[in-house]
């Protein structure tokens, strides 16, 4: 059996636990208190990145400052790409464009933006 206050393995006989002294009874667990399940842990399916946002920065590669949508979606390397080469000829801005307007951008994680 396991303590529930430092997680350590003590015998079932123990009075209290060998590795922090604290009393046994009625404080034992099956399971080290780290594999216990807990409060449910719930996961976005999108990222915490604005569509609209990364839509505005997108524009500006329109203008000449290309990139920053995808440095501020967590794609450092083509954004660095995108500003020294005008996002390649503002055809690759075009596209992301389209794909933002569309919901098709992803991040750096592959999670569509959030609108």
């Amino acid at each position: 059996m396991y303590c529930t206050k430092c997680g350590k393995e003590n015998l079932e006989t123990n009075q209290f636990c060998g590795a922090c002294g604290q009393p046994m009874y009625g404080r034992m667990a099956s399971v080290p208190p780290h594999m216990a399940p807990g409060p449910a842990q719930y996961v976005s399916l999108t990222s915490n990145k604005s569509r609209t946002t990364a839509a505005l920065l997108c524009l500006l590669g329109l203008v000449g400052f290309a990139g920053f949508h995808r440095i501020y979606v967590g794609k450092i390397i083509s954004g660095i790409l995108y500003f020294l080469t005008l996002g390649f000829l503002w055809l690759g801005t075009i596209i992301d464009l389209v794909q933002l307007a569309m919901g098709q951008f992803t991040d750096n994680v592959g999670q569509p933006l959030r609108k």
